[in-house]
């Protein structure tokens, strides 16, 4: 008997057509959309949960350096850990581009209780730019 993967409610929350809620039971998609969520969230944001998030914000105007990427990727490695103990978070990699005005940051990550995990990892790009997170998937 084959399991159904389970059913979350689809990020960002909206309704749909019918009024109700928009879910979804893609489980690669409810991962990226956490992920979305855990780096587009500045710690203490959400008062319940105040050590949730990714300082992003605190970043971006922050001289593009070596010490800066690592300390991004760590942050995001730890909170990735945290919220999202299904998957391996490999690399986190911020490229800003030449004028410093939009920052990509590029997450590679291998689900752990995925079948068939021997392929490559699976990436993940999120875009910010002035102060809104664009994200595309690859991979």
């Amino acid at each position: 008997m084959a399991v159904r993967p389970p059913i979350a409610v689809d990020l960002p929350f909206r309704f749909g057509a019918d009024g109700g809620v928009v879910t979804g039971d893609d489980l690669d998609r409810q991962i990226r959309q956490r992920l979305i969520t855990i780096v587009g969230t500045e710690p203490s944001e959400r008062v319940m949960l105040p050590q949730f998030g990714v300082p992003v914000a605190s970043f971006l105007y922050e001289p593009h350096t070596p010490a800066i990427a690592v300390e991004l990727r760590n942050l995001t490695e730890a909170q990735a850990a945290m919220w999202e103990p299904a998957l391996k978070v490999q690399s986190v990699i911020p490229v800003r581009d030449d004028e410093g005005h939009t920052t990509e940051i590029e997450m590679r990550y291998r689900r752990l209780n995925a079948e068939g995990n021997e392929g490559g990892p699976m990436v993940h790009q999120a875009r910010i730019s002035e102060g809104q997170i664009k994200e595309w998937v690859r991979g």
